[in-house]
């Protein structure tokens, strides 16, 4: 387990440094599955649609003058390597409008990416993300929930869920030229506290592409 170490600009300076499944053979990395999105409901624990012009996460219990929900990137190089991601438009100027330009332009969070390893062999990789500090699955019952997001990427990527001190979720997505939507069950989660979501792409080669992520939705249910 790896911390982002190396930030851009103003990214995530609000949010705890999330602790990155390494490796595809970490626990908690569960493969993608198709599924299609649930309608919005009480159970509802984080909703975002960029064509509905929303330029900030709803997380359910967070506070929406903090930072949960605010959209950032990061870019992490290692030495000698070259991890950077290139945007359509300029940034906004503020931490809290770093990305709106963006989601205007793209209708969701687009860019390329560029990512060139060192002689260490240390993964460099950059990713797009949002803290939900805040939301937790407390619940009289067992629950549990399904993460779902719209996207397209011309490669592979992790979306990593972190949970401070025990190991993150990592859901793999699988490279889609066209707008898809994947989900992700994840099973009895009351009392789990989580701090972070993380678009991630990482290489032990060379890679470029590029990504558009459009709407996310997480939910939950009572286990009978």
């Amino acid at each position: 387990m790896k911390k982002i170490t190396k930030l851009s600009l103003v990214a995530f300076a609000a949010m705890n440094v999330f602790t990155a499944c390494s490796s595809d053979k970490s626990a908690g990395v569960t493969e993608e599955a198709d599924g299609r999105f649930d309608s919005l409901n009480a159970n509802t624990l984080l909703a975002w649609s960029a064509s509905a012009k929303q330029y900030r996460v709803a997380v359910s219990g967070a506070e929406q003058s903090g930072s949960a929900g605010v959209w950032r990137y990061f870019e992490e190089a290692g030495e000698g390597g070259v991890a950077e991601i290139s945007w359509p438009v300029s940034l906004g100027s503020t931490e809290e409008t770093l990305l709106n330009p963006v989601i205007d332009h793209c209708q969701g969070i687009c860019g390329k990416f560029r990512l060139k390893t060192d002689s260490s062999g240390e993964k460099p990789r950059v990713g797009i993300g949002f803290s939900i500090e805040g939301l937790n699955f407390s619940s009289q019952d067992e629950v549990q929930t399904k993460l779902c997001v719209e996207y397209s990427s011309s490669a592979a990527l992790k979306i990593v869920t972190d949970f401070g001190d025990d190991v993150g979720f990592a859901l793999k997505l699988r490279a889609s030229e066209e707008m898809r939507e994947g989900c992700s069950v994840y099973s009895r989660m009351n009392g789990s506290v989580a701090e972070s979501i993380y678009f991630v792409f990482e290489s032990d080669k060379d890679l470029e592409g590029s990504f558009n992520i459009s709407k996310i939705n997480w939910v939950k249910e009572v286990l009978q």
